[in-house]
């Protein structure tokens, strides 16, 4: 499963930059369709109004990365302590944990981001 999440992340990352290339050579819609800041807005809404507009940033925030590093820096502490803890409370269990420390992660950027605006 470690290894699944990890792959899912590399690839969410790749796809954007693909597509945010082919945006910038084509100037194409594929940022329009998801408003202003485009393809940028996948990782978090930047106010609560932006959660009702786009209900999908509760599953896409938690595979979309700034840039190389952060997507690396995140892949290697999970391949270090997820394979750890997927070995003690097993798959279904990392996978949860996983989503719901998105969630609750998600919960706490919504805060603080509406908290500093």
């Amino acid at each position: 499963m470690v290894m699944r999440l990890i792959s899912i992340n590399i690839a969410a990352y790749v796809v954007l930059i693909a597509l945010s290339a082919h945006d910038q050579e084509t100037g194409s819609s594929v940022s329009k369709l998801l408003g202003v800041e485009g393809l940028k807005t996948l990782g978090a809404a930047w106010r609560t109004i932006g959660l009702v507009d786009r209900p999908l940033h509760l599953a896409t925030h938690m595979f979309v990365h700034l840039d190389v590093r952060d997507l690396l820096g995140n892949a290697f502490i999970l391949f270090l302590v997820g394979r750890i803890y997927q070995n003690e409370a097993g798959e279904r269990r990392l996978l949860s944990t996983y989503i719901a420390g998105a969630i609750a992660g998600f919960a706490v950027y919504m805060l603080l981001a509406e908290g500093f605006e």
